[in-house]
């Protein structure tokens, strides 16, 4: 018999032996025939090698890509526990059956021509992309790579590595989406620009033109009774042209240009009342304006824009006022007047004035409110929570 055993040394040192022994009949007696083998080294080389392979295994299995090896007729020798829990089996399931069975069915051909490639080139590294479908149903994107090695045994296999790309893949056909959103948008925007320049603006200078030619044809008298208010009515005109060309230069708004945003308020409300008998007030903290960026004080101020011009030319305003204050939850904008007021239901229904006022409100991260009663006037607020602030600045 052969068995394994451990035997002490004489300095007390434990020994990994292996005994065989034999019973030995020599000239009519009986013998009992012990060797005894130090396997210490083999034992500690035995230990190494299981916790080498140990280790490989759980790499093989943990890592997070999927490993395959493949038969020539295509079938699964070996697959990693990554890879089977990423396609929703167990290990066992996968094993002995046929990689095409969890490719999409529209890709089957395209990987089987691409297997019998790598047979026909040893040596050769073959990438492509495709889709596997799990068994749930569901379809995921992987980037395979594959090339042909030996088993153990010394036969062709072919060694494949998986990487999901699914959420690659999304990412590609949302940036496809937004690429031709953004297309759209701006053959939009030429468009507009075009119809701009061909028919508003040329219009406008039209008009320019009858003024100036009204103008030159006044007497003496009617110049300086008239004139200033026609010349008003040509530079607010000239104004109003300008604006359009730097929209369709795609310059933007020149409200701001050169100046800080309190005298670009001033300057626009005196614009807009100068022909008319509504006062309006301005109040504007010094804090508020330094904790707003230059996007969020252009849109502000094309918000009191259209607000004002609506309190003049619709609700028959005869005093108005712009609030502009730091808050202690962030910045408030506030425009207040004493007109006719409306329903805001049925506006919002009928009008662009009050959408346009509330998308560059959310553009900018505020909460956009109005308030108004027949005959008691409006009251519109932009408010702007001190972290929208500073995400913006």
């Amino acid at each position: 018999m052969t068995f394994e055993s451990k035997h002490w040394s004489k300095t007390g040192r434990v020994l990994d032996t292996e005994v065989t022994v034999t019973c030995l009949d020599y000239e009519g007696r009986q013998y009992s025939c012990a060797i005894i083998r130090d396997i210490g080294e083999r034992k500690r080389a035995d230990v190494a090698l299981r916790a080498s392979e140990e280790r490989y295994r759980s790499l093989y299995d943990e890592t997070p890509i999927m490993y395959f090896t493949l038969a020539t007729d295509g079938t699964v020798r070996s697959v990693n526990r990554f890879g089977a829990d990423q396609l929703g089996y167990q290990v066992e399931e996968v094993i002995g059956h046929s990689v095409l069975d969890i490719c999409h069915e529209d890709d089957k051909e395209m990987v089987a021509a691409r297997l019998d490639e790598c047979f026909g080139t040893p040596g050769t590294v073959r990438e492509w992309e495709f889709r596997k479908v799990r068994k749930d149903g569901r379809i995921i994107w992987v980037w395979e790579t594959a090339r042909v090695g030996q088993s153990s045994a010394g036969e062709a296999i072919v060694l494949v590595t998986c990487e999901d790309i699914t959420d690659r893949k999304r990412m590609e056909d949302v940036l496809r989406e937004r690429e031709r959103d953004l297309r759209a948008a701006v053959e939009e925007r030429e468009r507009i620009s075009q119809d701009l320049h061909d028919g508003i603006l040329q219009s406008l200078f039209a008009v320019g033109l009858a003024l100036e030619s009204a103008k030159s044809r006044m007497s003496t008298r009617t110049r300086k009774m008239s004139g200033a208010p026609v010349d008003q009515a040509i530079d607010q005109l000239n104004r109003v042209m300008r604006e359009i060309r730097n929209f369709i230069a795609g310059l933007g708004s020149d409200l701001l240009k050169g100046k800080n945003l309190p005298a670009a308020l001033q300057q626009m409300l005196d614009s807009l009342t100068q022909s008319h008998a509504t006062r309006v007030r301005l109040a504007v903290d010094d804090r508020a304006t330094q904790g707003l960026s230059a996007e969020q004080s252009m849109h502000l101020l094309l918000v009191i824009q259209e607000a004002v011009s609506n309190c003049i030319r619709h609700g028959g305003a005869q005093e108005a006022t712009v609030s502009l204050k730091m808050l202690k939850q962030g910045v408030r904008l506030s425009i207040r007047d004493n007109g006719s007021g409306f329903n805001p239901k049925v506006v919002r229904r009928t009008g662009h004035g009050l959408t346009n006022m509330a998308v560059r409100a959310q553009k900018i991260g505020g909460r956009f409110s109005v308030f108004s009663k027949i005959n008691e006037g409006t009251r519109v607020v932009v408010d702007l929570p001190n972290e929208v602030a500073l995400d913006f600045r």
